[in-house]
């Protein structure tokens, strides 16, 4: 009897033991990693931009139908904040008036699609200001847990030539997670993107 018992509790503790460990092998699979944004612009005097922004890597951008009250992907990209753009008005640089950039909000909170892939902020910068700009991120996360920030460096985009287009150039900020096993939500990840004419 006595030995049909230890037989019985043995057993038990194996399956128990191969129970928890299949959860905790689920549970590490099934981690989620999620960032929220709000990236600002911080124009000097004389800057005079267009900007489109667009970010890539998230899980809500792997998305092929499109939503309830929206007539494209697009619209809703653009509504949620995975797409910004500013224009510029050239009434602000006849007038001297500084350009004002409103802040590239995402409104949702930006989902990883698994611990490789990295979000990935792409910036273009169209340069109507007379004389040439440096574009540089500013003011991002270097000290945190959860994550890594690599920004790329800083360019130089010559000034707007009389009849001519604009040139233009990207930067970008990639954002990857720093431990598969340790899942997180809606860290903060914000950033700037410096822009100043050069001499």
């Amino acid at each position: 009897m006595r030995r049909k018992i230890i037989i019985a509790t043995t057993v038990l503790s194996m399956i128990l033991c191969l129970s928890l460990l299949g959860y905790s092998v689920y549970a590490h699979l099934n981690q989620s990693f999620s960032i929220s944004n709000t990236i600002g612009f911080n124009p000097s005097q004389n800057v005079y931009v267009s900007l489109e922004c667009s970010v890539s890597g998230a899980r809500q951008l792997q998305t092929t139908d499109i939503p309830d009250g929206y007539t494209s992907l697009d619209d809703y990209f653009e509504d949620m904040g995975f797409i910004h753009k500013e224009e510029f008005n050239s009434e602000d640089k006849i007038l001297n008036k500084p350009q004002i950039l409103q802040n590239w909000q995402i409104r949702e909170s930006l989902e990883f699609i698994d611990f490789e892939t990295p979000i990935v902020y792409t910036i273009r910068v169209y340069n109507y200001s007379d004389m040439a700009i440096k574009i540089s991120v500013e003011d991002y996360v270097t000290s945190s847990s959860y994550f890594v920030n690599t920004p790329s460096e800083p360019v130089v985009i010559e000034g707007l030539k009389q009849g001519q287009e604009p040139s233009w150039k990207e930067i970008t900020l990639t954002t990857n997670i720093k431990d598969r096993t340790n899942g997180f939500q809606e860290e903060k990840n914000d950033f700037k993107i410096l822009l100043e004419t050069v001499d």
